[in-house]
């Protein structure tokens, strides 16, 4: 093996440590370490969120339509217009993060559990749950914008018959 002298040498050596620092240095701080783990927690955060702004809306909805200040669903400026929308937007907002709960959790099976192991089940049940909480507040905010106001003094009185409250119950 040839002997080269130090001032040969050094450059060569120099230019391949600053490389490789170079190079650990990209691969260590730039890219972030993105798992089906961290994906399911933070899309439960967000869909978390979307429920809470869909339960506000049918919230509102609800008050509104008890207080018989609903309006008419064809008119762009009343209540109930703008509320039908804002509801079914956050709808398919929420219907997409739950398909993208479902996947993300199945795919967090096939990782390897570093730090621990990822409570998955908890993590189903939960978004089983949403679904579950988001039928049930759709079926009344549905419910709600097809009922009509049932309250005796818009009636005229007691006139209705104990058939007429029930089919007007119904509608």
């Amino acid at each position: 093996q040839p002997y080269y002298p130090v001032y040969l040498f050094a450059p060569y050596k120099l230019a391949a440590v600053t490389a490789g620092c170079a190079i650990s240095f990209f691969w260590a701080i730039f890219p972030y370490p993105i798992t089906a783990k961290s994906k399911v927690r933070k899309l439960l955060g967000r869909s978390l969120f979307v429920l809470a702004k869909f339960y506000s809306a049918m919230h509102t909805n609800i008050e509104l339509w008890m207080s018989d200040e609903l309006g008419d669903i064809q008119n762009p400026q009343s209540p109930s217009f703008k509320l039908q929308g804002a509801r079914h937007e956050l709808f398919q907002e929420e219907m997409q993060l739950l398909n993208s709960l479902r996947v993300h959790s199945h795919f967090t099976t096939f990782e390897p559990a570093i730090g621990g192991k990822f409570p998955k089940q908890v993590y189903d049940n939960i978004i089983l749950e949403i679904q579950r909480i988001l039928t049930n507040m759709s079926l009344m905010a549905h419910t709600t914008q097809n009922l009509k106001t049932l309250s005796f003094e818009s009636q005229g009185g007691n006139s209705m018959s104990e058939d007429d409250k029930w089919i007007s119950q119904q509608i």
